[in-house]
């Protein structure tokens, strides 16, 4: 018996210590990715590009409606972490490990203005692993304000509108007009916009989500968010 414990000890051993080269071998793999990408185009220089593009709309010309459904449904630990969210990922993980597969995902405003910006939306770990460089990498050189901006001007809204400008344009309306009730419908789309766009049916029940989660974390009341679900929800009529 104590011959076999030995032996599954050992065993154990050899199985922890390849995994933890091969672990360090994906990893430096992946940051040398990260570095190719990012010497080609260092973050100052790419955000002064997208900047200068045609449409771009400046942090302080975005409704704070918008800005707060957002932080509130899609990473409400926002401006307290440094790039990713190690609450959500432990969530996240327990969660799969517990159904036998990926369930939900953890990816903060930082690392999806990262994937916006400098990666793609292909889901594999290599991408993810190279997305978490890039996150503490964006944390490191720009504000939050700023990451805010470029995940506002950079996130994909359906219909083939990218960006803020393009998506208040659903409503015949500037970023810095949207109402509460509408702001909170252009945040639910991120998510999952071509689904949402072809099946507007769904969309109210995301909105009422984006809502009642803007009040869990202190932008709205219970009173004001009945008093805009009485109202309806406010599907553009290019979603109808």
């Amino acid at each position: 018996m104590k011959r076999f414990l030995r032996y599954l000890r050992n065993a154990l051993i050899i199985v922890l210590g390849l995994a933890i080269i091969a672990g360090t071998a994906f990893s430096v793999a992946c940051f040398g990715d990260y570095r190719q990408r990012v010497e080609a185009e260092p973050v100052a220089e790419k955000v002064a590009a997208l900047r200068r593009e045609e449409g771009y709309v400046p942090i302080d010309e975005i409704s704070e409606n918008f800005q707060k459904a957002i932080v509130a449904i899609e990473d409400h630990r926002f401006y307290s972490h440094g790039g990713i969210d190690i609450i959500s990922i432990g969530r996240v993980l327990w969660k799969s490990l517990w159904n036998g597969r990926i369930v939900g995902g953890a990816s903060t405003i930082t690392q999806q203005v990262c994937k916006n910006i400098y990666l793609s939306q292909e889901q594999s770990l290599s991408r993810k692993v190279t997305e978490v460089f890039f996150a503490f990498k964006l944390e490191h050189e720009l504000s939050k304000e700023e990451i805010l901006e470029l995940y506002c001007n950079t996130s994909y809204f359906g219909n083939g509108r990218t960006g803020i400008a393009e998506a208040s344009a659903y409503y015949h309306t500037t970023p810095s007009e949207l109402t509460v009730a509408q702001a909170a419908f252009l945040a639910a789309l991120p998510q999952a916009p071509s689904y949402f766009a072809d099946n507007p049916e769904q969309m109210e029940g995301r909105w009422r989500a984006v809502l009642g989660a803007m009040v869990a974390y202190g932008y709205l009341t219970e009173g004001e968010r009945d008093e805009i679900v009485a109202q309806g929800c406010p599907i553009p009529d290019e979603l109808q």
